[in-house]
């Protein structure tokens, strides 16, 4: 099924790599942007310099080798201006008042020089709201079973997947042949501009310390892409529970009813929590932006659209087992969780983007949605 995703808050699944205000980009604190500088069109421009050549790429090399001065810097000397040397010029998305430790800049993964989302991202997305959909409709949705004694032969412990998603006899060898999802296949997302992304402050708030912000370019909220969820075929003779070989035969759609559901049950839970603690304005804010996302998608999500949160991580909440763990468990539990006083009150922080007016954005969400005309 083909399925249209569109960035409703920032949204960055990271490559691992970082850009340097050194020799990758040059900020213009004036314009509020950055020029994402082309190296070939530099590198092209540094050989077409004749004899000054070789002094010129001494001096860039020289730059990179000590991290002292920077691009900005050796574009000013030579009278070059940046705008002709770069692939994209990015805005800032975060006050002029902000202060950061390192301009060290967060990348999204790309293909080539355009951003997209890794499938593997969604299908963990999507991974985890099927563990919740099977926890939810095993134990009627009720609290304090979020551990797993409705499962055959199983001691009272958490769970982390992969004794839902193959047979009893094979989780102790749990391999992907014995996965019951490995028959669902979620692609790539169809790779979208560099203008598309912006420069964000990414925050971690809500703890007794000051948060120290860091800088990464993310999917601005309006930005649209495609993707595919299908079911692959072999399921119903495969070696995996006849729970998964009924969901698969009810199609994809049934997998966005239970990621609709997924999110809407805790995205009510965390609304709740927030509301405990509004004494902290990063906590107003997020209350208020889940809010509008619940309220603004209501339509779309009628006519089978379904919210989604992708990459930063998941808070504690934001999984299966925490919201179906009673304070009880989470007690018996809470040695495995490091610098957590209270079970009642984790997680005590939250991921958010600091924005232009000083207000808190949540991270990560997206709205999923079937193409008009396409079938599921």
């Amino acid at each position: 099924m083909m399925l249209s995703l569109q960035i409703l808050t920032p949204l960055c699944v990271r490559n691992g790599e970082n850009a340097s205000a050194i020799t990758d980009y040059i900020h213009d604190r004036i314009r509020r942007v950055i020029y994402f500088i082309d190296q070939e069109k530099l590198n092209q421009w540094l050989m077409d310099q004749g004899e000054s050549t070789r002094y010129l790429v001494k001096e860039i090399a020289s730059i990179a080798a000590s991290q002292r001065g920077s691009l900005a810097i050796f574009f000013e000397e030579h009278n070059l201006s940046p705008h002709n040397f770069s692939k994209a010029i990015l805005p800032l998305a975060f006050p002029d008042s902000m202060t950061f430790r390192s301009w060290s800049l967060f990348l999204p993964t790309l293909t080539g020089r355009r951003p997209y989302i890794p499938g593997s991202s969604i299908k963990g997305a999507i991974r985890t709201a099927l563990m919740f959909d099977y926890i939810k409709k095993q134990n009627n949705g009720r609290l304090g079973y979020g551990a797993t004694p409705h499962l055959p032969n199983s001691p009272r412990q958490l769970y982390y997947g992969s004794d839902i998603f193959c047979l009893p006899g094979y989780r102790s060898q749990y391999l992907p042949e014995n996965d019951a999802l490995r028959f669902l296949q979620v692609t790539d997302t169809s790779p979208s501009p560099l203008e598309s992304l912006r420069v964000y402050a990414l925050e971690r708030k809500g703890g007794s310390r000051s948060a120290i912000p860091t800088l990464l370019l993310g999917f601005y909220p309006g930005t649209e892409m495609k993707f595919e969820i299908n079911i692959l075929p072999g399921y119903e003779k495969a070696n995996i529970p006849e729970y998964w070989k009924e969901f698969f035969a009810k199609g994809t759609a049934t997998i966005l009813k239970a990621i609709w559901e997924y999110s809407r049950l805790l995205l009510i839970d965390e609304i709740e929590r927030l509301n405990q603690k509004l004494h902290l304005e990063e906590n107003k804010s997020l209350v208020q932006e889940y809010t509008r996302l619940l309220n603004e998608n209501k339509n779309k999500i009628k006519q089978g659209g379904s919210l989604l949160r992708i990459g930063f991580g998941k808070t504690y909440y934001f999984n299966s087992i925490g919201y179906f763990l009673s304070n009880e468990e989470k007690e018996i539990y809470k040695s495995n969780w490091r610098r957590i006083k209270s079970v009642q009150e984790f997680p005590t922080t939250r991921w958010t983007v600091h924005t232009l007016e000083n207000h808190y954005l949540p991270t990560g969400w997206s709205l999923i949605k079937q193409d008009k005309g396409v079938k599921a």
